[in-house]
């Protein structure tokens, strides 16, 4: 014959609340590694637009400056490229960005080093320190 606690079966309570306890651990580990890796995402979505509006930007005054060779029958007439700092404001990707041109003279007098800035503005806060600076050269030939 058996006896009324053999045939009571499932879990005690103990061990249900063992069981809550690992969930929970688990669950919090979890819910605190998705938020560093939102985060990440965020971080090297911002860099990637920046280098991408660096280059683009890059790629714009090289263009200036093939366009002005390409009219000018005379290189020596060519305008010499402008190293005072420019700097320009876009909305691209649904943000406002600011991009910072500094050129500056090289060893080789048909060469300037071009150093691009790109940061975010924000409405509160204004420019915010540069995601990504890059650096590129401009021919004047």
């Amino acid at each position: 014959m058996r006896t009324g606690r053999s045939l009571a079966r499932g879990f005690t309570l103990i061990e249900m609340l063992v069981a809550l306890v690992i969930l929970a651990v688990s669950s919090v580990a979890i819910y605190g590694r998705s938020g560093q890796a939102i985060a990440g995402l965020y971080s090297l979505e911002q860099r990637t637009l920046a280098n991408w509006i660096a280059q683009d930007h890059l790629t714009k005054l090289r263009l200036r400056q093939r366009s002005l060779r390409l009219q000018s029958p005379d290189p020596a007439s060519i305008p010499p490229v402008d190293t005072n700092g420019e700097s320009e404001e876009i909305f691209t990707a649904g943000r406002l960005w600011s991009i910072q041109v500094n050129i500056s003279d090289t060893e080789l007098e048909t060469m300037k080093r071009v150093e691009i800035e790109v940061a975010t503005v924000s409405e509160d806060a204004g420019r915010s320190d540069p995601i990504l600076t890059t650096v590129g050269f401009l021919g004047q030939f």
